[in-house]
Protein backbone atom coordinates (compact mmCIF):
# COMPACT_ATOMS: atom_id res chain seq x y z
CA UNK A 1 0.00 0.00 0.00
CA UNK A 2 1.29 3.44 -0.98
CA UNK A 3 0.30 6.62 0.84
CA UNK A 4 0.14 9.88 -1.11
CA UNK A 5 -0.81 13.17 0.49
CA UNK A 6 -1.60 16.76 -0.37
CA UNK A 7 -2.37 19.41 2.25
CA UNK A 8 -5.00 17.88 4.53
CA UNK A 9 -5.73 14.89 2.25
CA UNK A 10 -4.20 11.41 2.53
CA UNK A 11 -4.81 8.58 0.06
CA UNK A 12 -3.87 4.93 0.50
CA UNK A 13 -3.43 3.56 -3.03
CA UNK A 14 -4.10 -0.16 -3.29
CA UNK A 15 -5.71 -2.67 -5.66
CA UNK A 16 -6.53 -4.97 -2.75
CA UNK A 17 -10.19 -3.94 -2.44
CA UNK A 18 -13.12 -3.74 -4.85
CA UNK A 19 -14.45 -0.73 -2.96
CA UNK A 20 -13.41 2.89 -2.43
CA UNK A 21 -13.71 4.11 1.16
CA UNK A 22 -13.69 7.76 2.19
CA UNK A 23 -13.50 9.25 5.67
CA UNK A 24 -13.90 12.97 6.33
CA UNK A 25 -12.57 13.80 9.78
CA UNK A 26 -13.52 16.91 11.77
CA UNK A 27 -11.34 17.45 14.83
CA UNK A 28 -12.49 19.78 17.58
CA UNK A 29 -12.44 20.11 21.34
CA UNK A 30 -14.26 17.52 23.44
CA UNK A 31 -15.74 18.75 26.72
CA UNK A 32 -18.37 17.78 29.26
CA UNK A 33 -20.53 20.61 27.92
CA UNK A 34 -20.51 19.56 24.25
CA UNK A 35 -20.38 15.75 24.40
CA UNK A 36 -24.17 15.38 24.10
CA UNK A 37 -24.23 17.81 21.17
CA UNK A 38 -21.77 15.62 19.22
CA UNK A 39 -23.76 12.50 20.03
CA UNK A 40 -27.09 13.91 18.87
CA UNK A 41 -25.58 15.65 15.85
CA UNK A 42 -24.14 12.39 14.49
CA UNK A 43 -27.68 11.00 14.39
CA UNK A 44 -29.58 14.05 13.14
CA UNK A 45 -27.25 14.70 10.18
CA UNK A 46 -27.88 11.23 8.76
CA UNK A 47 -31.65 11.48 9.11
CA UNK A 48 -32.34 13.82 6.18
CA UNK A 49 -31.07 16.62 3.94
CA UNK A 50 -32.78 19.36 1.95
CA UNK A 51 -32.65 17.24 -1.19
CA UNK A 52 -33.08 13.83 0.45
CA UNK A 53 -35.66 14.80 3.05
CA UNK A 54 -37.09 11.33 3.73
CA UNK A 55 -35.47 8.06 4.70
CA UNK A 56 -36.91 6.44 1.56
CA UNK A 57 -35.12 8.96 -0.66
CA UNK A 58 -31.86 8.26 1.14
CA UNK A 59 -32.28 4.49 0.83
CA UNK A 60 -33.21 4.78 -2.86
CA UNK A 61 -30.12 6.88 -3.58
CA UNK A 62 -27.85 4.44 -1.75
CA UNK A 63 -29.36 1.69 -3.88
CA UNK A 64 -28.66 3.72 -7.05
CA UNK A 65 -25.06 3.96 -5.87
CA UNK A 66 -24.83 0.15 -5.96
CA UNK A 67 -25.64 -0.27 -2.26
CA UNK A 68 -23.16 2.31 -1.04
CA UNK A 69 -22.73 2.73 2.70
CA UNK A 70 -22.89 6.16 4.37
CA UNK A 71 -22.69 7.11 8.02
CA UNK A 72 -21.34 9.30 10.77
CA UNK A 73 -19.61 8.55 14.04
CA UNK A 74 -18.28 10.54 16.95
CA UNK A 75 -15.65 9.57 19.50
CA UNK A 76 -12.96 11.26 21.49
CA UNK A 77 -9.27 10.86 22.08
CA UNK A 78 -8.87 12.59 25.43
CA UNK A 79 -9.83 16.27 24.83
CA UNK A 80 -9.97 15.88 21.03
CA UNK A 81 -13.30 14.98 19.43
CA UNK A 82 -13.27 12.97 16.20
CA UNK A 83 -16.44 13.55 14.15
CA UNK A 84 -16.32 11.35 11.06
CA UNK A 85 -18.34 11.10 7.87
CA UNK A 86 -17.76 7.73 6.21
CA UNK A 87 -18.64 6.63 2.68
CA UNK A 88 -17.96 3.27 1.04
CA UNK A 89 -18.82 2.63 -2.59
CA UNK A 90 -17.88 -0.05 -5.08
CA UNK A 91 -15.06 0.83 -7.47
CA UNK A 92 -16.75 2.06 -10.65
CA UNK A 93 -14.54 -0.23 -12.75
CA UNK A 94 -16.55 -3.25 -11.58
CA UNK A 95 -19.92 -1.77 -12.62
CA UNK A 96 -18.71 0.13 -15.70
CA UNK A 97 -19.61 3.50 -14.17
CA UNK A 98 -16.94 6.18 -14.55
CA UNK A 99 -19.01 8.81 -12.75
CA UNK A 100 -19.73 6.73 -9.64
CA UNK A 101 -17.18 8.41 -7.35
CA UNK A 102 -18.41 11.88 -8.31
CA UNK A 103 -22.03 10.86 -7.76
CA UNK A 104 -21.21 9.33 -4.39
CA UNK A 105 -19.22 12.36 -3.21
CA UNK A 106 -22.06 14.65 -4.36
CA UNK A 107 -24.40 12.56 -2.21
CA UNK A 108 -22.07 12.88 0.80
CA UNK A 109 -21.80 16.61 0.14
CA UNK A 110 -25.56 17.01 0.60
CA UNK A 111 -25.41 15.67 4.15
CA UNK A 112 -22.59 18.04 5.11
CA UNK A 113 -23.42 21.22 3.19
CA UNK A 114 -27.22 21.04 2.93
CA UNK A 115 -28.71 19.51 6.07
CA UNK A 116 -32.47 19.67 6.47
CA UNK A 117 -32.67 23.10 8.16
CA UNK A 118 -35.76 25.29 8.54
CA UNK A 119 -35.63 28.75 10.14
CA UNK A 120 -32.08 28.28 11.46
CA UNK A 121 -32.88 24.96 13.09
CA UNK A 122 -32.84 21.31 12.07
CA UNK A 123 -36.13 19.95 10.76
CA UNK A 124 -38.21 19.46 13.90
CA UNK A 125 -39.63 16.07 12.95
CA UNK A 126 -36.18 14.58 12.22
CA UNK A 127 -34.70 16.27 15.27
CA UNK A 128 -37.35 14.96 17.67
CA UNK A 129 -37.13 11.46 16.24
CA UNK A 130 -33.37 11.25 16.81
CA UNK A 131 -33.54 13.00 20.17
CA UNK A 132 -36.02 10.41 21.44
CA UNK A 133 -33.82 7.57 20.23
CA UNK A 134 -30.81 9.05 21.99
CA UNK A 135 -32.84 9.42 25.21
CA UNK A 136 -33.64 5.70 24.93
CA UNK A 137 -29.99 4.82 24.29
CA UNK A 138 -28.82 6.77 27.34
CA UNK A 139 -31.50 5.23 29.59
CA UNK A 140 -30.49 1.71 28.50
CA UNK A 141 -27.03 2.21 30.02
CA UNK A 142 -28.60 1.87 33.48
CA UNK A 143 -30.21 -1.44 32.50
CA UNK A 144 -26.96 -2.78 31.04
CA UNK A 145 -25.26 -3.50 34.35
CA UNK A 146 -21.87 -4.22 32.80
CA UNK A 147 -21.73 -0.79 31.13
CA UNK A 148 -23.28 0.88 34.16
CA UNK A 149 -20.70 -0.58 36.56
CA UNK A 150 -17.77 0.50 34.39
CA UNK A 151 -19.25 3.99 34.01
CA UNK A 152 -19.76 4.37 37.76
CA UNK A 153 -16.31 3.01 38.58
CA UNK A 154 -14.70 5.54 36.25
CA UNK A 155 -16.85 8.32 37.69
CA UNK A 156 -15.68 7.34 41.19
CA UNK A 157 -12.05 7.09 40.14
CA UNK A 158 -11.80 10.12 37.87
CA UNK A 159 -14.64 12.52 38.79
CA UNK A 160 -12.95 15.62 37.36
CA UNK A 161 -11.17 13.99 34.40
CA UNK A 162 -12.27 13.82 30.78
CA UNK A 163 -12.41 10.01 30.89
CA UNK A 164 -15.53 10.28 33.07
CA UNK A 165 -17.41 12.21 30.36
CA UNK A 166 -19.65 9.91 28.32
CA UNK A 167 -19.37 10.25 24.54
CA UNK A 168 -23.01 9.14 24.36
CA UNK A 169 -24.04 12.18 26.39
CA UNK A 170 -26.41 12.70 29.32
CA UNK A 171 -30.18 12.98 29.47
CA UNK A 172 -29.86 16.24 31.45
CA UNK A 173 -27.87 17.93 28.68
CA UNK A 174 -29.97 16.33 25.95
CA UNK A 175 -33.13 17.84 27.43
CA UNK A 176 -31.71 21.35 26.89
CA UNK A 177 -30.79 20.95 23.20
CA UNK A 178 -33.13 22.50 20.63
CA UNK A 179 -33.16 22.28 16.80
CA UNK A 180 -31.74 25.82 16.74
CA UNK A 181 -28.97 25.28 19.29
CA UNK A 182 -27.87 22.05 17.59
CA UNK A 183 -27.68 23.74 14.18
CA UNK A 184 -25.72 26.62 15.68
CA UNK A 185 -23.32 24.07 17.18
CA UNK A 186 -22.96 22.37 13.78
CA UNK A 187 -22.16 25.63 11.98
CA UNK A 188 -19.49 26.37 14.55
CA UNK A 189 -18.03 22.89 14.13
CA UNK A 190 -17.96 23.08 10.32
CA UNK A 191 -16.37 26.54 10.36
CA UNK A 192 -13.70 26.02 13.01
CA UNK A 193 -12.76 22.35 12.99
CA UNK A 194 -9.42 20.85 12.05
CA UNK A 195 -10.36 19.02 8.85
CA UNK A 196 -8.83 15.99 7.12
CA UNK A 197 -9.86 13.77 4.22
CA UNK A 198 -8.81 10.12 3.90
CA UNK A 199 -9.45 7.58 1.17
CA UNK A 200 -8.37 4.06 0.32
CA UNK A 201 -8.70 2.08 -2.90
CA UNK A 202 -7.48 1.90 -6.48
CA UNK A 203 -7.22 5.68 -6.87
CA UNK A 204 -5.05 8.03 -8.91
CA UNK A 205 -3.93 11.61 -8.32
CA UNK A 206 -7.05 12.99 -10.03
CA UNK A 207 -8.95 12.16 -6.86
CA UNK A 208 -7.52 15.22 -5.12
CA UNK A 209 -9.51 17.58 -7.39
CA UNK A 210 -12.75 15.81 -6.49
CA UNK A 211 -12.38 16.95 -2.90
CA UNK A 212 -12.57 20.66 -3.80
CA UNK A 213 -16.30 20.51 -3.11
CA UNK A 214 -15.45 20.21 0.61
CA UNK A 215 -13.14 23.23 0.76
CA UNK A 216 -15.70 25.17 2.83
CA UNK A 217 -15.04 22.94 5.87
CA UNK A 218 -12.64 24.00 8.60
CA UNK A 219 -9.87 26.53 8.73
CA UNK A 220 -6.08 26.48 9.17
CA UNK A 221 -5.79 22.89 10.34
CA UNK A 222 -2.11 23.29 11.21
CA UNK A 223 -2.90 26.01 13.72
CA UNK A 224 -5.39 24.11 15.88
CA UNK A 225 -4.33 21.64 18.55
CA UNK A 226 -6.19 19.81 21.29
CA UNK A 227 -4.90 17.46 23.98
CA UNK A 228 -4.77 13.85 22.83
CA UNK A 229 -3.46 12.23 26.01
CA UNK A 230 -3.27 12.86 29.72
CA UNK A 231 0.08 14.41 30.60
CA UNK A 232 -0.36 14.69 34.34
CA UNK A 233 0.88 11.96 36.67
CA UNK A 234 -1.82 11.27 39.26
CA UNK A 235 -0.44 9.83 42.47
CA UNK A 236 -2.70 7.49 44.43
CA UNK A 237 -2.77 8.68 48.02
CA UNK A 238 -5.66 6.54 49.19
CA UNK A 239 -7.55 3.68 47.55
CA UNK A 240 -11.18 4.59 46.86
CA UNK A 241 -13.76 1.90 47.62
CA UNK A 242 -17.43 2.16 46.68
CA UNK A 243 -20.25 -0.35 46.95
CA UNK A 244 -23.65 0.10 45.34
CA UNK A 245 -26.72 -2.08 45.88
CA UNK A 246 -29.30 -2.85 43.20
CA UNK A 247 -31.69 -5.69 42.46
CA UNK A 248 -29.35 -7.80 40.31
CA UNK A 249 -28.43 -11.48 40.17
CA UNK A 250 -24.71 -11.25 39.45
CA UNK A 251 -22.41 -8.75 41.16
CA UNK A 252 -20.14 -6.55 39.04
CA UNK A 253 -16.61 -5.81 40.26
CA UNK A 254 -14.59 -3.08 38.56
CA UNK A 255 -11.07 -2.19 39.69
CA UNK A 256 -9.38 0.94 38.35
CA UNK A 257 -5.58 1.25 38.18
CA UNK A 258 -3.31 4.18 37.29
CA UNK A 259 -0.68 3.18 34.70
CA UNK A 260 1.36 6.35 34.05
CA UNK A 261 1.49 5.37 30.34
CA UNK A 262 -0.56 6.54 27.33
CA UNK A 263 -0.49 5.82 23.59
CA UNK A 264 2.04 8.61 23.00
CA UNK A 265 4.62 7.15 25.39
CA UNK A 266 7.52 4.85 24.50
CA UNK A 267 6.32 2.23 26.97
CA UNK A 268 2.87 1.94 25.38
CA UNK A 269 3.54 -1.27 23.46
CA UNK A 270 4.94 -2.88 26.61
CA UNK A 271 1.75 -1.85 28.42
CA UNK A 272 -0.32 -3.44 25.63
CA UNK A 273 1.57 -6.71 26.08
CA UNK A 274 1.21 -6.52 29.88
CA UNK A 275 -2.56 -6.02 29.54
CA UNK A 276 -2.97 -9.07 27.31
CA UNK A 277 -0.94 -11.16 29.77
CA UNK A 278 -2.78 -9.76 32.78
CA UNK A 279 -6.37 -10.12 31.59
CA UNK A 280 -6.68 -9.71 27.83
CA UNK A 281 -7.01 -13.34 26.65
CA UNK A 282 -8.38 -16.68 27.87
CA UNK A 283 -4.90 -17.81 28.95
CA UNK A 284 -4.23 -14.61 30.90
CA UNK A 285 -3.26 -14.69 34.56
CA UNK A 286 -6.55 -13.18 35.70
CA UNK A 287 -8.64 -15.67 33.74
CA UNK A 288 -6.63 -18.73 34.80
CA UNK A 289 -6.18 -17.81 38.48
CA UNK A 290 -9.42 -16.04 39.36
CA UNK A 291 -11.88 -17.94 37.17
CA UNK A 292 -10.38 -21.33 36.33
CA UNK A 293 -8.25 -22.14 39.41
CA UNK A 294 -10.37 -20.56 42.16
CA UNK A 295 -13.81 -20.39 40.52
CA UNK A 296 -14.41 -16.87 41.80
CA UNK A 297 -15.64 -15.17 38.61
CA UNK A 298 -18.11 -15.94 35.85
CA UNK A 299 -15.97 -13.80 33.57
CA UNK A 300 -12.98 -11.54 34.07
CA UNK A 301 -10.87 -9.32 31.82
CA UNK A 302 -8.71 -6.20 31.75
CA UNK A 303 -8.41 -3.33 29.33
CA UNK A 304 -6.35 -0.16 29.03
CA UNK A 305 -7.81 3.28 28.38
CA UNK A 306 -4.88 4.36 26.30
CA UNK A 307 -5.38 8.12 26.37
CA UNK A 308 -5.93 8.45 30.13
CA UNK A 309 -3.27 6.36 31.96
CA UNK A 310 -5.96 4.00 33.23
CA UNK A 311 -6.31 0.21 33.31
CA UNK A 312 -9.62 -1.41 34.25
CA UNK A 313 -10.30 -4.92 35.50
CA UNK A 314 -13.88 -6.15 35.17
CA UNK A 315 -15.31 -9.32 36.77
CA UNK A 316 -18.74 -10.83 37.21
CA UNK A 317 -18.77 -12.44 40.67
CA UNK A 318 -20.91 -13.53 43.61
CA UNK A 319 -20.82 -10.77 46.22
CA UNK A 320 -19.55 -13.11 48.97
CA UNK A 321 -16.38 -13.62 46.90
CA UNK A 322 -15.65 -9.90 46.74
CA UNK A 323 -12.69 -9.65 49.13
CA UNK A 324 -11.03 -12.88 48.01
CA UNK A 325 -11.31 -11.88 44.34
CA UNK A 326 -9.83 -8.44 44.98
CA UNK A 327 -6.95 -9.92 47.01
CA UNK A 328 -6.05 -12.41 44.27
CA UNK A 329 -6.12 -9.74 41.55
CA UNK A 330 -3.82 -7.50 43.59
CA UNK A 331 -1.52 -10.45 44.36
CA UNK A 332 -1.21 -11.21 40.65
CA UNK A 333 -0.13 -7.61 40.00
CA UNK A 334 2.39 -7.85 42.87
CA UNK A 335 3.87 -10.96 41.27
CA UNK A 336 4.44 -9.03 38.04
CA UNK A 337 6.18 -6.28 39.98
CA UNK A 338 8.43 -8.86 41.66
CA UNK A 339 9.41 -10.26 38.28
CA UNK A 340 7.40 -13.48 38.36
CA UNK A 341 6.70 -13.45 34.63
CA UNK A 342 5.50 -16.43 32.60
CA UNK A 343 7.78 -16.21 29.55
CA UNK A 344 5.50 -18.51 27.53
CA UNK A 345 2.51 -16.24 28.27
CA UNK A 346 4.64 -13.25 27.28
CA UNK A 347 5.29 -14.77 23.86
CA UNK A 348 1.62 -15.73 23.45
CA UNK A 349 0.56 -12.16 24.24
CA UNK A 350 2.96 -10.73 21.67
CA UNK A 351 1.74 -13.17 19.03
CA UNK A 352 -1.88 -12.17 19.70
CA UNK A 353 -1.18 -8.45 19.34
CA UNK A 354 1.01 -8.92 16.27
CA UNK A 355 -1.72 -11.01 14.60
CA UNK A 356 -4.21 -8.18 15.10
CA UNK A 357 -1.84 -5.67 13.48
CA UNK A 358 -1.13 -8.05 10.58
CA UNK A 359 -4.86 -8.32 9.86
CA UNK A 360 -5.41 -4.54 9.68
CA UNK A 361 -4.31 -4.27 6.04
CA UNK A 362 -6.96 -6.86 5.09
CA UNK A 363 -9.71 -4.34 5.86
CA UNK A 364 -10.09 -0.94 4.21
CA UNK A 365 -11.87 0.72 7.12
CA UNK A 366 -9.37 -0.50 9.71
CA UNK A 367 -6.45 0.59 7.54
CA UNK A 368 -7.89 4.11 7.37
CA UNK A 369 -8.68 4.20 11.09
CA UNK A 370 -5.10 3.24 11.98
CA UNK A 371 -3.80 6.02 9.74
CA UNK A 372 -6.25 8.48 11.28
CA UNK A 373 -5.33 7.51 14.83
CA UNK A 374 -1.63 7.83 14.08
CA UNK A 375 -2.20 11.28 12.59
CA UNK A 376 -4.30 12.40 15.55
CA UNK A 377 -1.72 11.33 18.12
CA UNK A 378 1.25 12.27 15.88
CA UNK A 379 2.78 8.80 16.04
CA UNK A 380 3.37 7.80 12.44
CA UNK A 381 4.80 4.31 12.83
CA UNK A 382 4.20 1.81 10.04
CA UNK A 383 2.54 -1.50 10.87
CA UNK A 384 5.85 -3.31 10.35
CA UNK A 385 7.66 -0.92 12.73
CA UNK A 386 4.97 -1.43 15.36
CA UNK A 387 5.13 -5.20 14.96
CA UNK A 388 8.92 -5.18 15.31
CA UNK A 389 8.67 -3.09 18.47
CA UNK A 390 6.11 -5.45 20.00
CA UNK A 391 8.19 -8.48 19.08
CA UNK A 392 11.16 -6.98 20.92
CA UNK A 393 9.31 -6.52 24.24
CA UNK A 394 11.20 -8.32 27.02
CA UNK A 395 10.42 -9.66 30.46
CA UNK A 396 12.21 -6.63 31.91
CA UNK A 397 9.92 -4.29 29.93
CA UNK A 398 6.86 -5.97 31.46
CA UNK A 399 8.27 -5.68 34.98
CA UNK A 400 9.02 -2.02 34.32
CA UNK A 401 5.46 -1.08 33.29
CA UNK A 402 3.95 -3.27 36.02
CA UNK A 403 5.85 -1.31 38.66
CA UNK A 404 4.18 1.89 37.47
CA UNK A 405 0.67 0.46 37.92
CA UNK A 406 -1.17 1.24 41.16
CA UNK A 407 -4.67 0.39 42.34
CA UNK A 408 -6.81 3.52 42.65
CA UNK A 409 -10.46 2.46 42.91
CA UNK A 410 -12.47 -0.65 43.77
CA UNK A 411 -16.16 -0.56 42.84
CA UNK A 412 -18.74 -3.26 43.51
CA UNK A 413 -22.32 -3.34 42.23
CA UNK A 414 -24.20 -6.05 44.10
CA UNK A 415 -27.58 -7.07 45.53
CA UNK A 416 -26.50 -6.95 49.17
Amino acid sequence: MDIISKDNIKIIKTKKFKTITFKLLLLSEFTKENSTYYSLLSKVLMNSTKKYNTKKKIIDKLYDLYDANLGTSTSNVYNTNMFTFSLRVIDGVYVNDNSLIDDALDFLYEFIANPNVINNGFDEHSFNEEKKQLFDEISKIYNNKNRYAVKEAIKTMCPNEIISVSSVGTSEELEKITPESLYSFYKELISNCKFYIYAIGDLDNNIFDKFNRFSFIGKDYDGINYEIAQREYIKVDKIKERKEIQNINQSKLVMGFRTNTTHIDEKYNALQVFNVMFGGIFTSDLFLNVREKNGLAYDISSQIVDDSKVLLVYAGIDSENYKKTVDIILDILKNYKKGNIDVELLETAKINIISEYEEIEDYAGESLMLLIKQDVISKNLSISETINDIASITKEDIIDVANEIDIDTIYLLSNK
